[in-house]
């Protein structure tokens, strides 16, 4: 299974689709911190399948790219309240992350390259999608 990863991965990398550090693995990873339930992950087909197959579960999704189109994977994202209390800090497993949040405003923050990215988000009813870009040239 971890060779076929490897080949999906590499795969993905010479598409340009998947953008990651050189000996990273990836997979669906799930877990709770601070009462906040996410799961990360989506480098492969299966692994985005398997996430969109539970994305009911949740009520926030967190996309990062690059401007060109290329996924990210193992980057920092960090989710605050209102009150700039932080609920979330993650490293992602892919480019997808998916969280249940109580409802509210939160800020979603990422970086790559040195470069910050966020956004503002009212989570409620539904699913709320965050998409964070970066220009890589």
């Amino acid at each position: 299974m971890k060779k076929l990863l490897i080949v999906l991965t590499v795969g993905l990398l010479s598409l340009g689709l998947v953008t990651l550090a050189a000996g990273e693995e990836t997979g669906v990873m799930k877990g709770t911190k601070n009462g906040v339930s996410f799961v990360t992950g989506g480098v492969s087909k299966g692994e985005r399948a398997e996430m969109e197959g539970v994305s009911g579960n949740y009520n926030l999704k967190v996309v990062l790219a690059s401007d060109e189109g290329a996924y990210l994977a193992r980057l920092p994202v960090w989710i605050q309240d209102a009150q700039g209390k932080q609920v979330l800090e993650v490293e992602t497993n892919g480019p997808w992350l998916y969280a249940k949040l109580p409802d509210g405003r939160y800020t979603v923050k990422s970086m790559h390259g040195g470069v910050e990215k966020m956004r503002t988000v009212r989570v409620d009813e539904g699913l709320e999608v965050v998409m964070l870009n970066w220009s890589i040239r």
